[in-house]
């Protein structure tokens, strides 16, 4: 595990995570979540920032574990982005719709495909991030 490769992967994708899933919940579906009851008006935003960087930071340690070879590229790195984006967003959301009473089921979509963009794109990143390093070191070496 390269660290300093690690952490800027891990600081840019935050960043990425960050800006996009602002633009989903606090453009995008901002005027939903004022009209439904079960969602909390109050939460902090400085804590859902601090959250998302610790998925990032989870998700680009698992990146680096598995994908992050010889291979690394945008590309491969959007795989493994759409992947787990759809192992994590398409049971999680789609059981909201099923366990909470009122909970819109279009919403529970929106949210499965928010997640697939979103960690396509924060995979791609990662693996341009790996992708660049790799060309570089191999620059260096030879």
């Amino acid at each position: 595990m390269n660290v300093p490769k690690l952490v800027v992967a891990w600081l840019v994708v935050g960043v990425v995570m960050n800006v996009l899933d602002f633009l989903v919940h606090g453009y995008i579906l901002a005027s939903t979540y004022a009209q439904l009851a079960f969602m909390r008006q109050d939460m902090s935003p400085v804590l859902m920032v601090v959250v998302e960087f610790v998925f990032a930071l989870v998700f680009v340690v698992v990146y680096d574990r598995l994908y992050a070879t010889a291979a690394a590229s945008a590309g491969r790195g959007a795989a493994f982005g759409f992947w787990a984006g759809l192992l994590l967003s398409f049971p999680a959301n789609i059981g909201m719709s099923l366990m909470f009473k009122n909970f819109p089921y279009w919403l529970a979509w929106a949210w499965t495909a928010s997640g697939l963009i979103t960690l396509t794109i924060s995979g791609a990143v990662a693996g341009a991030l790996y992708a660049k390093k790799q060309a570089a070191a191999v620059r260096t070496v030879v």
